[in-house]
């Protein structure tokens, strides 16, 4: 088994599950933490109101991935400029 498959083999998830936290204004519910996996990953929801801006910020140690339920987000990436649409995924690298 891979370490991302190891990773994952022994966490469900229901929908009220999860630690929430409060992040630059923003309410983010960690469904799944860094060390949970073993810093392979980690999943969060994280509701974004229309208009919200979130300000640049770099990921040292691991990628982000954004799954977009409704809507659309606007997402930079060095000096690239993408929208992710709904059901549209979008991976931003280390």
């Amino acid at each position: 088994m891979d370490a991302t498959a190891d990773a994952v083999a022994h966490h469900r998830i229901s929908r009220d599950d999860g630690e929430r936290v409060s992040l630059g204004g923003l309410d983010i519910v960690f469904k799944i933490t860094s060390d949970q996996t073993g810093g392979v990953f980690a999943i969060c929801e994280m509701p974004v109101q229309p208009g919200r801006l979130i300000p640049g910020h770099l990921h040292d140690t691991e990628d982000e991935f954004s799954y977009v339920i409704e809507g659309r987000i606007g997402v930079l990436i060095g000096e690239e400029e993408f929208t992710a649409e709904a059901d549209l995924q979008r991976r931003r690298p280390a």
